[in-house]
């Protein structure tokens, strides 16, 4: 196609320069002007024909992967090409230590922490459903989920649980927590005991319980150290010890889980497994509540109506009397 271009522009050369310098367009100056105006035009017209076509056949020659420009990922549906999770292993079973978990990490791909990190960088609009933000950051997890990172798998089991960007099913947030916990995740595991405890997505056992959040709080997971410590307390699937449930929920607090800190709290105000303390019931209920704790904000409101906490400072007494506008 090329060559027959270039005949064409030739001809159109041959023609038009050579009637140019014809004794008969030198008399007739209109004429001459004509002449050179269609060779101009059929020469910008031919010649950038001429290049396209060479551009073409050029890059239709290369073959090689670079030459190709990578396509976007799109959002799969995770539901569909991840397996079910299959069983629980036993707690001796699990991977706890920090070289196996490493180990672990390195296996998953960059991209998956990559599209973690994506669906992270989402704010989202939590109880709000299916918003435009939840739902691009659940295609997000479901992208990272899909390669088999426990992290992103976690997200999307609670994303599930709460019905922010997904659909709410239980069963589906029972799946992704468990294929999290198998991994040796233990905020997958301590949210799978929670799922047990609750009945939900799966028969509700106690006992099950207990042994996910055994095995998260072994780890030092601090999620899982104030859910066994509550089993304790209320003696459900272990025989009830108000010490063992203080030890688990100051291993907790220390790490800085609200919930963990108001629940330690709340040993420290009935002198439940610990002496008896007002100012340590307070200490806790703060940084509880500061971290927005619903419990830890209504336990801390009840100590100032009751008198049994101080303000310490204008920003403790302006917090404090915020809480009593609840």
């Amino acid at each position: 196609m090329v060559s027959v271009k270039i005949l064409l522009l030739a001809v159109v050369f041959v023609l038009t320069g050579g009637s140019i310098f014809m004794e008969y367009f030198r008399r007739h100056r209109s004429l001459l002007v004509l002449a050179a105006v269609v060779a101009v035009t059929s020469t910008y017209y031919l010649g950038k024909s001429i290049y396209i076509d060479l551009v073409e056949d050029v890059l239709s020659g290369m073959d090689t992967p670079d030459a190709i420009a990578p396509e976007t990922p799109k959002p799969v549906d995770a539901r569909n090409s991840i397996t079910e999770a299959q069983g629980d292993p036993e707690p001796t079973q699990v991977a706890n230590s920090e070289s196996e978990k490493a180990v672990g990490q390195t296996e998953v791909s960059l991209s998956a922490w990559e599209q973690f990190a994506r669906g992270n960088e989402i704010e989202l609009d939590r109880g709000q459903g299916l918003t435009w933000k939840n739902i691009e950051a659940a295609e997000w997890y479901y992208l990272a989920a899909n390669q088999g990172l426990a992290e992103a798998q976690v997200m999307l089991g609670s994303l599930y649980l709460e019905g922010d960007g997904v659909p709410r099913s239980v069963d589906e947030a029972v799946k992704f927590f468990r294929l999290a916990a198998n991994q040796g995740n233990g905020y997958g595991q301590s949210n799978l005991g929670e799922m047990y405890r609750s009945g939900l997505g799966v028969p509700q056992s106690d006992t099950e319980a207990v042994r996910w959040f055994r095995v998260s709080a072994g780890q030092g997971n601090p999620s899982g150290q104030s859910n066994l410590g509550e089993m304790y307390r209320d003696g459900r699937g272990v025989s009830k010890s108000y010490l063992a449930a203080f030890r688990w929920f100051h291993r907790s607090a220390k790490q800085g889980d609200s919930s963990g800190q108001s629940n330690l709290g709340e040993m420290y105000r009935d002198g439940r497994g610990v002496r008896q303390s007002d100012a340590e019931a307070g200490k806790w209920f703060r940084l509880s509540a500061y971290q927005d704790n619903e419990a830890g904000r209504s336990n801390l409101r009840e100590m100032y109506l009751d008198d049994r906490v101080v303000p310490q400072n204008q920003d403790d007494y302006d917090f404090l009397q915020g809480l009593l506008k609840e």
